[in-house]
């Protein structure tokens, strides 16, 4: 018995008189005979809904099928291949047959037949170019082919998606199933993202950019379902249920019982979304692999979809609602239109991470200093999903900062500090704030209480201000337990330099300042470090209103280089220090790790001495050279007279290479 086939559209047109290049090559291809397997039977032209002009070539394609079939596809399958003028999509192929299986990659249209195959997993924009009649043909008997077998879809290969969407596309909290059950009601706020109003974010906090619409949530979990179960794109709530009802989802009954507990001085001013999950098996025994979320968007108001579905009445007078006792049956919401869009959901400090190949680490750190580098490092490090941030800092964003600073001009007059922590806090909306403090660090760990909480409950407090004061004061003055950490470019910006302790503090941020110190002072390939930068700029009237010279790019990567270097850092319980050098032309960056060696420590009187085991090691050697004869020698260290201390790192045999030192104290 010949199948029942499905009327392509449009008017039946002679060969000859196509218009269209790709539809012309198709059919001459046809009737020419170079098409094997392929059997022409007429030409087609309409239109499309958007008025351009479409050509349509049906043809009969013989398929390669096995003695036993998965799927119901027939030796002789008749397909239509439409074309539009624009060329600017796929050109659809569909099965006219009326009875084609529901079958893996089908694409969702507005009704389920005829069916629409999808052929292709890259864009049409690379597969116009290399687009010929013979491997159009070959693609569509190998897609009938392999999903006669039920091998089209790998088993490797992600599920499909339950739906597709219509273009616009919602932004979600990222926590939006995180404490939710089935008989909650989210009321959320919604904002226009884009000009072209094709995308709107949904939130739950603040939102500057949030209109004048307002919304009402509810979210479901709808009964597993083998993915690319749904035949086509529902338009009505009736519809949405209709479909949902297949796998035993009563969609009506979910949405009477939210839609009760909504506050009623709320019921006629919000809209309402209706967001779904759905649990996709690959197989027909529906093993849950993953959850496919949509969202259902009505233009009505939650009163008007309680009202079509039966939990309201209207009553007499303004805005009256009466409650429904029993049930309805004819109020099954087909007025209330809806449209299906595709939700994104909102970055969380776990996609963050995922996205860049890590592990989210909420470490609480307290970062001092939030100029050019401190910023930037800051904000890759957040953006990636590290870091449960205060911010210290004092100064306002000027506008030469900008040059270099990760803030936009936007933020200019803003105190750095609470402008980077309002960015910062933008990555993960849902997630705890970055604490801004704006005051001098010195002076604020004296007297500001929100500080002193931040340090005694801080894992990691980062050094960014590049001042050897604060260095010391973070090294010496804090009774905390967290780790210490400093990062700071040498005078030219040429150099980026990374001092971290270990995880016991038997090596302090103080110690490893000095051994960097030795490395300076003995590293041939370190003769530049310190020189002072090649020009200076005056933005103000001040004779302090200077800075130095360094191009943004500079900054940028040896912040992106600290970013990645701190977080592999503390993972690690080892103390680190190590310097990043840049060469000018071409760029690269040569790394120079320094030995970190343990210290002791003496108290000698009012003084204390630190010494190093590499310096204790040195002079062993040299006195064992020398004995019996007595021994001496200079002894390379520094110094801080405020605190009484005395370091010793070294006991050299050769002079230092440099005595830019001695203004640190070395």
């Amino acid at each position: 018995m010949e199948d029942e086939h499905l009327d392509a559209g449009g008017l039946i047109i002679a060969t000859d008189t196509l218009e269209l290049p790709r539809s012309r090559e198709l059919a001459a291809a046809m009737e020419t005979g170079r098409l094997a397997f392929v059997t022409h039977i007429e030409c087609r032209r309409g239109s499309g809904d958007d008025g351009d002009v479409r050509e349509t070539i049906v043809f009969d394609v013989e398929v390669e099928r096995p003695q036993r079939c998965m799927h119901d596809i027939r030796r002789i399958e008749r397909i239509a291949v439409e074309f539009a003028a624009a060329d600017n999509w796929y050109p659809e192929v569909i099965s006219l047959r009326a009875d084609f299986p529901q079958v893996p990659h089908l694409n969702l249209r507005d009704e389920e037949f005829p069916r629409s195959l999808c052929l292709y997993d890259q864009s049409w924009s690379e597969i116009a170019l290399r687009w010929t009649p013979t491997g159009f043909i070959e693609r569509i008997r190998t897609w009938l082919a392999e999903t006669a077998k039920g091998s089209l879809h790998q088993t490797d290969q992600p599920l499909e998606p339950v739906l597709a969407g219509t273009g616009l596309s919602i932004i979600l909290p990222p926590d939006l199933f995180a404490s939710w059950d089935d008989q909650d009601a989210k009321q959320l706020q919604v904002g226009t993202a884009t000009p072209e109003d094709n995308c709107r974010v949904f939130s739950t906090h603040p939102d500057p950019r949030a209109g004048g619409l307002s919304v009402t949530a509810v979210c479901l979990m709808a009964k597993p379902r083998q993915h690319a179960a749904i035949r086509r794109r529902p338009k009505t709530l009736a519809e949405l249920h209709d479909l949902l009802a297949i796998d035993g989802t009563d969609l009506r009954q979910q949405l009477r019982s939210q839609l009760e507990a909504v506050d009623e001085e709320h019921r006629w001013k919000r809209k309402l979304l209706i967001v779904i999950a759905f649990p996709l098996s690959r197989d027909a025994d529906l093993t849950v692999e993953i959850t496919d979320v949509w969202a259902f968007f009505t233009a009505s108001s939650v009163a008007e979809v309680g009202i079509a579905i039966g939990v309201w009445m209207k009553m007499p007078g303004d805005q009256q609602l009466g409650t429904v006792m029993g049930e309805m049956l004819e109020a099954t919401g087909s007025e209330i239109k809806i449209d299906v869009i595709a939700p994104q959901f909102g970055l969380s400090r776990e996609a963050a991470a995922a996205a860049s190949g890590t592990l989210a680490d909420p470490c609480r750190t307290v970062a001092i200093g939030a100029g050019a580098l401190g910023s930037q490092v800051i904000h890759l490090l957040a953006q990636s999903g590290f870091g449960s941030w205060t911010i210290v800092d004092e100064d306002i964003l000027a506008p030469h900062n900008v040059a270099r600073h990760a803030l936009s001009p936007m933020w200019i007059g803003w105190s750095k500090a609470t402008a980077l922590a309002q960015e910062v806090s933008e990555f993960y909306p849902t997630d705890v704030s970055p604490t801004p403090i704006v005051d001098d660090f010195m002076r604020a760990s004296v007297r500001d209480e929100k500080l002193k909480e931040a340090v005694d409950s801080s894992e990691l407090i980062l050094d960014m201000s590049a001042s050897i004061p604060v260095a010391r004061h973070v090294a010496h003055d804090l009774n905390c337990n967290a780790r210490r950490a400093s990062l700071f470019l040498n005078p030219s910006g040429s150099d980026l330099v990374m001092l971290v302790e270990d995880t016991a503090r038997a090596v302090p941020l103080d110690c490893l300042e000095m051994q960097y110190y030795r490395e300076v002072a003995f590293n041939e390939s370190l003769s530049k470090h310190l020189a002072p930068p090649a020009g200076r700029i005056r933005y103000a009237r001040s004779c302090r209103d200077v800075s130095s010279t360094i191009p943004a790019n500079l900054v940028g990567m040896h912040a992106a280089i600290a970013a990645d270097e701190l977080r592999n850092a503390n993972r690690s319980g080892s103390a680190k220090a190590i310097i990043w050098q840049a060469s000018e032309t071409p760029m690269r960056v040569q790394p120079t790790e320094i030995a970190v060696h343990d210290v002791d420590r003496t108290q000698v009187g009012e003084w204390t001495l630190v010494v190093t085991a590499h310096a204790v090691g040195r002079l062993g050697e040299l006195r064992a050279a020398k004995l019996p004869n007595e021994t001496g020698g200079v002894l390379i260290g520094g110094y801080d007279l405020s605190r009484k201390i005395v370091y010793v790192v070294d006991m050299p045999n050769r002079k230092p290479c440099r005595n830019v030192l001695s203004q640190q104290g070395f």
